[in-house]
């Protein structure tokens, strides 16, 4: 993103940090998480394991979407799964 703006990458992180009142990693994060939520509500991919919806998300590590999905809707995946089932 700072290549494409020509702009130093601290500096995309400190507009980042005060718009959005996140770091740069929970920001994109954020964004990760929301998709998987997305995916978990879509009968599309209710064959999928959470792992797999992680790392169709940009999650590396299944245990990165649980702490990062926790942050941003106080529940894991699956936790969210059987409320919304």
């Amino acid at each position: 993103m700072s290549y494409q703006l020509s702009i130093q990458t601290h500096k995309v992180s400190q507009a980042i940090n005060r718009k959005a009142g996140l770091n740069f990693n929970d920001y994109i994060n954020q964004f990760r998480s929301e998709y998987c939520k997305e995916k978990l509500m879509d009968e599309n991919y209710t064959h999928y394991t959470i792992e797999a919806l992680g790392k169709l998300s940009g999650f590396r590590s299944r245990q990165t979407l649980i702490k990062s999905f926790k942050k941003f809707y106080n529940k894991t995946p699956s936790e969210f799964l059987k409320r919304d089932t």
